[in-house]
């Protein structure tokens, strides 16, 4: 996953290999697994994640530990250039998830079978604390605050509605960010607050592979409910 994240959230920047004798689009791809960490059922717990994205339009994911274990992506936000798979709660562990490589095998929408790996080692960051959400009237925002991360390489803030779609993200946050607004301007899609209604405030913070990759480790994920009401 590259750091021009804003929408995982994730908006992949698409680059055109193009060859000079033929005007043809060479595929490439790109895919990444690594950990999310969050809390599920009052406990810190991690599970595994992969993403692939590409600059020509894909019919399937599969990728497959060291140990043989197969999942299969689907397309995110339906689309053909971006897949993505996380796994459920219920497969969320204690324990770190399986370290090694990842093998991904891409079948691109014209028949082309591309293979990529991608090494986990297993070095996972740790949610930060949220220390202060709080709704403005006289700004008409949500102003938030965390606990800065000795590990993280930058942040993201998204915000969704009850029923778990994403209704507004920032732009990636620096590592020594601790506090961030939600404007009632700037949604997905043209959308407004809804007087009264309950979001979800998601900050992640990001562990890139290395200080010069653009791939992702760990992503740590922390939430916290608060009501729109500027009344």
């Amino acid at each position: 996953m590259r750091k021009l994240v804003g929408k995982l959230i994730v908006v992949a920047s698409f680059l055109l290999l193009v060859s000079c004798a033929s005007e043809e689009v060479l595929p490439k791809v790109y895919s990444d697994a690594f950990i999310i960490t969050k809390e599920v059922d009052g406990e810190s717990k991690s599970g595994l994640a992969f993403h692939t994205y590409a600059n020509v339009a894909m019919k399937s994911v599969i990728v497959e530990s060291e140990s043989g274990e197969i999942n299969a992506l689907g397309t995110y936000d339906n689309s053909a250039y971006e897949f993505y798979m996380e796994v459920a709660d219920t497969d969320f562990s204690t324990s770190l998830p399986e370290t090694g490589e990842y093998t991904f095998t891409v079948t691109t929408s014209e028949g082309d079978v591309i293979t990529e790996t991608n090494e986990l080692a297993g070095d996972a960051i740790d949610p930060v604390e949220i220390t202060s959400c709080e709704f403005s009237s006289t700004n008409n925002r949500i102003e938030l605050k965390w606990e800065a991360s000795a590990d993280a390489d930058y942040a993201v803030v998204v915000l969704r509605n009850d029923e778990g779609e994403v209704v507004y993200f920032n732009n990636s946050l620096s590592s020594t960010a601790t506090s961030t607004n939600i404007p009632s301007s700037g949604w997905v899609s043209d959308l407004e607050p809804v007087q009264g209604s309950t979001y979800e405030v998601e900050l992640s913070v990001f562990l890139l592979e290395s200080s010069d990759s653009d791939f992702m480790e760990s992503k740590a994920i922390t939430t916290y409910d608060i009501v729109w009401e500027n009344e």
